[in-house]
């Protein structure tokens, strides 16, 4: 593939590489460039002049390529001496703006007593900036929002549950009050749970020894 032929079509932009597709030296891609832009002929003139009154932007490409767009329109009709006055330009570019440019549409054509070009693309160009710093903006507040929300709480330690941390610590200050050691309660003293049958028999039998005793003295009195 010839050096030429590839400067050629890096330079070019979408809509005129669909004019110059079919063409495969850089030959034939300049003939044709010539007749699209250079040859003052009428059909030229009312092809250029069409592409330029019907231009919208296009919504899937960035404000700079569809300026990128309409600029190379407007460069063909000077290439063939049909001048279209800047205000005018101005007013085609302003026709052209997607429906969210509404605002900045009518701030660009009120409050002023002349309309130009440059001062279209300077204010389209400012709000395009003020867009994206705002949608930077508010992805980095996302995003701490949502680093906020994912962050989980500490564990207390490996393998041990909040219940587990509650009762070690409890376990420390117990006191038994019937054996008077440490680390359980009276319920679960195993000293009292031993004990315990023998101790109440042992009060049974002298309850019933010392009534047993009582009712014979009296009978012999």
């Amino acid at each position: 593939m010839e050096i030429s032929y590839s400067l050629l079509i890096l330079n070019l932009s979408d809509n005129v590489l669909q004019q110059v597709n079919d063409k495969d030296t850089a030959t034939k891609v300049w003939l044709k460039l010539e007749f699209l832009y250079m040859t003052k002929t009428l059909s030229n003139k009312i092809y250029l002049k069409e592409q330029l009154f019907g231009f919208k932007m296009d919504p899937s490409k960035t404000l700079e390529e569809n300026l990128d767009d309409f600029k190379v329109i407007t460069i063909g009709l000077t290439n063939i001496d049909e001048k279209i006055s800047d205000e005018n330009q101005a007013i085609l570019l302003l026709n052209s703006l997607l429906e969210s440019y509404k605002d900045m549409k009518i701030v660009i054509k009120y409050g002023r007593e002349s309309l130009s070009l440059e001062n279209a693309l300077v204010a389209l160009r400012s709000r395009d900036l003020e867009v994206k710093k705002d949608k930077k903006s508010n992805t980095a507040k996302g995003l701490q929002v949502q680093g906020k929300f994912d962050r989980r709480p500490q564990s207390r330690g490996r393998g041990v549950t909040r219940s587990q941390s509650r009762n070690r610590g409890s376990s420390r200050t117990m006191s038994c009050w019937f054996c008077k050691n440490e680390g359980h309660l009276r319920k679960q003293c195993p000293l009292r749970k031993k004990g315990y049958e023998n101790y109440m028999n042992k009060i049974d039998v002298e309850n019933f020894s010392d009534g047993y005793e009582s009712r014979e003295g009296l009978t012999i009195s």
